[in-house]
């Protein structure tokens, strides 16, 4: 207990052994510190698991079992079979294949050790379920194999790779990929197999065939209100993406009602709030700008920046830049270009394991945009050759970025009024067809407006 509560007392700091060894001078445990704090952090794990058993299924589950073999191996089978069957019951409510396979593997044993009447007969309706949950585990897998293997691309932001399609031939063309409900039997099997298309959808920028699926995919967490309970996260998450979809695809019919459900919804755990708050503050942010209330939006920041303080460590990276970003374009639109410095700076000097790259991207093209109006002539001009560098190094460097990185070098050449319109109207047509299809770049709305604006002497607000 000494030596946890001196740990505890680190947290602000780090870890830092010198502290311990300064506390406990001429201490013999010393000699053994590498043993003892093993040992301290084996029973923090033994009290945590008996403070959280009743809480998490899996803590029921594994007692149950452990019951039953204990009851087995003194030769109290009717006992061990009684804990089995609890275990089963609650198996199948929270949907766990696995558990339920080796729940039937134990009453095998114990059919054998009873003696029951019709033990054939007994023996073959148990091989039946074994072979359906067996089923159920292999549709499971391969609906997870899907899933995973479409979420590599997504989050490496391969929307724009000619490549995709023959990187996922081998998915799309499998005859599970369309297959009917009778494959999904299980939560767990419709799950992936609704969150694969929904992946599916992201990656072609289909947003509002990704919301149709994602609306399916609420109903069936609705449908399983016992799911929605011990995995509360997973379903904010949903809920999330389905938001995502929406605000992407300009339809907000039900927008403020999901957010609703976001905000009212009971969590206990610091993480599960954590998630709580980087879904719901970010997508009420972006739903806000683009529904033009902004001053809504402006209110919502103080909000932000105290929960960033808050959450921070535990914010999901690529949501972190994205969360960063949208206060970005707020303050773009609302040509609070000293203030956008703030925002880029974050993004750019974020240095966790793999931010977005996309987000960096349209981060590095406001950029200049910013700086332009700001009259940081200087400034520009070091930022063409290092803003085409680092797009190039990342292999993000595509025919919208060089057409901006083009206009802007003309442009701040500009010394009179005439010659800027001329330029601004230049850079419009460039961009004009790239603004007109579908999937947008990164930063293409945001830089095509603000040239428009700028033509046409009209605050960026009233064209987002």
């Amino acid at each position: 207990m000494r030596l946890f509560d001196v740990i505890d007392d680190m947290d602000g700091d780090g870890y830092d052994e010198e502290i311990i060894y300064g506390k406990f001078a001429g201490a013999q445990f010393l000699n053994q510190l590498h043993s003892t704090k093993n040992h301290l952090y084996h029973l923090i794990l033994k009290n945590l698991r008996n403070f959280h058993e009743d809480k998490f299924v899996e803590s029921q589950l594994f007692n149950l079992l452990s019951e039953a073999a204990i009851l087995q191996e003194r030769g109290l089978y009717k006992l061990s079979e009684k804990q089995l069957r609890r275990a089963l019951k609650i198996a199948i409510e929270y949907d766990k294949q696995l558990v339920i396979l080796e729940v039937l593997r134990r009453q095998l044993s114990n059919l054998i050790e009873t003696g029951v009447k019709d033990v054939d007969s007994k023996f073959k309706i148990h091989f039946e379920l074994i072979d359906n949950t067996l089923n159920n585990i292999r549709l499971e897998y391969i609906y997870t194999k899907f899933h995973y293997s479409l979420h590599i691309p997504l989050r490496h932001g391969m929307r724009r790779n000619p490549e995709l399609d023959q990187k996922i031939a081998w998915i799309t063309k499998h005859e599970l990929f369309n297959s009917s409900e009778q494959n999904q039997a299980t939560f767990e099997a419709r799950y992936y197999f609704l969150n694969t298309h929904v992946a599916h959808h992201y990656l072609r920028h289909k947003m509002k065939k990704a919301a149709g699926v994602l609306k399916q995919m609420i109903e069936h967490w609705k449908a399983h209100p016992q799911m929605i309970k011990i995995k509360p996260r997973l379903y904010l998450i949903q809920l999330s993406n389905y938001l995502d979809c929406q605000i992407s695809s300009g339809v907000y019919d039900d927008v403020e009602e999901i957010l609703e459900e976001i905000t009212s919804f009971k969590l206990n755990s610091f993480n599960d709030q954590a998630e709580r708050f980087q879904n719901e503050k970010n997508h009420r942010l972006r739903y806000y700008i683009n529904t033009r209330q902004y001053g809504k939006a402006e209110v919502l920041l103080p909000e932000i920046k105290k929960g960033l303080e808050t959450y921070g460590t535990k914010i999901n990276e690529a949501r972190l830049v994205t969360i960063y970003y949208n206060v970005l374009v707020l303050n773009f639109v609302l040509e609070k270009h000293g203030e956008c410095i703030e925002w880029i700076n974050l993004i750019l000097n974020n240095d966790r394991t793999s931010p977005k790259k996309i987000v960096k991207q349209a981060a590095r093209i406001v950029e200049l945009a910013v700086h332009y109006e700001m009259d940081n002539k200087r400034v520009l001009t070091n930022l063409f050759e290092s803003t085409y560098k680092k797009l190039q190094r990342s292999g993000t460097l595509m025919e919208f970025e060089k057409k901006v990185l083009k206009q802007f070098k003309k442009l701040v050449k500009a010394t009179e009024k005439k010659e800027e319109n001329k330029l601004l109207s230049e850079f419009i047509n460039e961009l004009e067809p790239i603004y007109n299809n579908r999937p947008l770049p990164a930063g293409c709305a945001e830089i095509y407006l603000w040239a428009k604006s700028k033509l046409d002497a009209k605050p960026l607000r009233d064209l987002i």
